[in-house]
């Protein structure tokens, strides 16, 4: 029995694409570059995580940790094991003709071909405008929380 190719046409670019840059899919992106994946994370700059003042629920932080620093600590290694991380919005991802690869366009630098694909793009958050305040310092002074676990 004769098996069919991977892919047909030009070999893709990428082992894996992971689409968001928060704790899951940075995760992926360093277990996979570590097993020496070819690896890109694509993020559109929104990631939650930056809304978190502190985040006590991260094994290893018994007293919290900043949600940006979080992300600065999981992208290092991500980067350093060979994973590439590039802001950019996805527009489309589709499987390509005649084989098994994706090809996702985004806003800002065109096309990328991956055999796999992860979406990590974690949730949607309809935002609360406080009374009278910004948001923001709202989050930062804990006046508006959106997770009990994390913001304890």
């Amino acid at each position: 029995m004769k098996s069919e190719p991977y892919f047909s046409g030009e070999p893709p670019a990428l082992d894996v694409l992971i689409v968001g840059a928060g704790p899951a899919g940075l995760t992926a992106g360093i277990y996979l570059a570590r097993c020496r994946r070819r690896v890109q994370i694509v993020h559109d700059g929104s990631l939650r995580e930056l809304w978190v003042p502190r985040s006590r629920n991260v094994p290893g932080f018994p007293d919290g940790i900043f949600g940006s620093d979080l992300i600065a600590r999981m992208s290092e290694p991500a980067v350093r094991y060979g994973a590439e991380i590039a802001e950019g919005r996805v527009v489309e991802i589709a499987r390509r003709e005649n084989d098994e690869c994706f090809r996702a366009r985004f806003d800002s630098f065109g096309t990328v071909d991956a055999r796999g694909l992860i979406l990590a793009t974690g949730v949607d958050t309809n935002l609360v405008k406080p009374d009278g305040g910004d948001h923001g310092t709202a989050v930062r002074d804990g006046v508006l929380r959106y997770c009990p676990i994390c913001d304890g």
